[in-house]
């Protein structure tokens, strides 16, 4: 898109670096942090790859986990949306 082509050619400023980060990954049809190839880069194999990538792709869909937990899973703590990052929760199964 040519906005984006023309707003990559000039600084930004600090506050503006991750709304134009989040543009072109929303442009590019990925969430922000993911891997542009499709997926995030893993070491597992066989059934645990397969659970894990079903995982992803119902974790990354629009209006399931990834708009309130983030793609990072820090989720928005000021909208009371709870990080799954290092979460004994989460880390426990």
């Amino acid at each position: 898109m040519r906005i984006l082509e023309v707003a990559g050619d000039i600084p930004l400023d600090s506050w503006m670096e991750k709304p134009f980060e989040t543009a072109l990954a929303y442009i590019q049809g990925v969430n922000v942090g993911q891997n542009t190839e499709g997926g995030t880069k893993i070491d597992l194999e066989g059934a645990a790859k397969k659970l894990f990538v079903n995982g992803e792709k119902i974790y990354n869909c629009e209006v399931f986990c990834v708009s309130c937990h983030q793609t990072n899973g820090k989720g928005l703590s000021t909208s009371q949306l709870p990080p799954l990052a290092k979460s004994p929760w989460v880390n426990s199964i």
